[in-house]
């Protein structure tokens, strides 16, 4: 499976299926590869799926795009500002430092595949998702 968005391309790299202890159901945990096809920069993300029972098959690449899309703009918003984050979102120190610190890596990640021009089309293509 694949999906293209302008100058970039989406696929389902691998996917696991698991038993999520806290949601006390089996959800699935995938690789997204996201090529950038003007540069031919290749970047790997983590994404996981809510309820087996729920995943939208149809949709899974457009889900995760949006997914990572949104991680990398929480941390626009809140680059550089910890404390603010982990304020906004309700979480211990701890735990809000290590969810912080994960995003700041996809963010980089992310930021290494897009300019300016795809971040606005991003934001118009996901304003009503």
């Amino acid at each position: 499976k694949m999906i293209k968005f302008k100058n970039l391309k989406v696929q389902d790299n691998s996917r696991k299926e698991f038993y999520d202890c806290d949601s006390k159901c089996y959800r699935e945990k995938h690789t997204i590869k996201i090529t950038n096809t003007q540069t031919n920069i290749i970047k790997y993300f983590p994404y996981t799926t809510e309820a087996l029972q729920y995943i939208d098959r149809k949709n899974l690449l457009k889900n995760a795009l949006y997914c990572i899309y949104r991680e990398y703009e929480v941390i626009n918003e809140f680059k550089d500002n910890l404390q603010d984050f982990i304020y906004e979102y309700g979480y211990e120190e701890k735990q809000g430092k290590s969810i912080y610190n994960k995003m700041v890596k996809l963010h980089n990640r992310f930021s290494s595949l897009i300019d300016e021009e795809l971040r606005e089309e991003l934001s118009k293509y996901y304003q009503e998702y």
